[in-house]
């Protein structure tokens, strides 16, 4: 049978986003430099980086609000690293 190693999510991923390599590589560099976890913010319609996010570990926390400029909804996303 096939081994699974992982490889063909974290290129599907990175095919789905030019971003989420970058993103993967500096959670692991901040986990490595003692870091817990880390947060962002994601525009609610953005489908896409919701999805990219998620496949990552990244969970929504709390409910949407404004952005400040624009006035679009964003929702907080977490991810705490074990690594």
């Amino acid at each position: 049978g096939r081994r699974r190693t992982g490889a063909g999510r974290a290129v599907a991923c990175a095919g789905v986003s030019p971003v989420a390599g970058a993103v993967a590589r500096v959670c692991a560099e901040r986990a490595r430099a003692g870091f817990t976890g880390a947060e962002l913010w994601v525009y609610v319609r953005n489908r896409r980086a919701i999805g990219v996010y998620e496949h990552l570990g990244w969970r929504a926390q709390g409910t949407p609000r404004p952005h400040r400029r624009t006035g679009k909804p964003e929702q907080r996303y977490c991810r705490k690293f074990e690594w």
